[in-house]
C-alpha cells in the first residue's frame, strides 16, 4: 500500500503545465459537450418552453465546463506564486 501511494504521488509534470492540459481539455471537451447536445435537442420534437429551457440547460452545462477550466489555470497560477514568495 505504501509503494502505491508513492506510485501514485510521482509527478511527471509540473503542476502549470498539468493546469494548462486541463484547461485546454475543459474548453475542448465543453465545445464538443455543446455540439452534441445542441445536435440532441434539434432532433427532439419539443415545444418552445421546453426548447428554450432545454438551450438555458445547455448553455449553463457549457458555463461551467469552461469556468472549471479557467479556475483550475488560475489555481495553478496563483499556488505558483504563493510558492515562490
Amino acid at each position: 500500500m505504501h509503494t502505491l501511494r508513492r506510485f501514485l504521488g510521482w509527478q511527471l509534470t509540473s503542476e502549470l503545465s498539468g493546469a494548462k492540459f486541463a484547461q485546454i481539455t475543459c474548453y475542448v471537451s465543453a465545445f464538443g459537450i455543446f455540439a452534441l447536445m445542441i445536435r440532441k435537442i434539434g432532433r427532439l420534437q419539443l415545444t418552445e418552453a421546453e426548447l428554450f429551457f432545454g438551450v438555458l440547460q445547455v448553455l449553463v452545462v457549457f458555463m461551467l465546463i469552461i469556468c472549471v477550466g479557467t479556475l483550475v489555470r488560475i489555481h495553478a497560477e496563483l499556488t505558483k506564486k504563493d510558492d515562490s514568495h
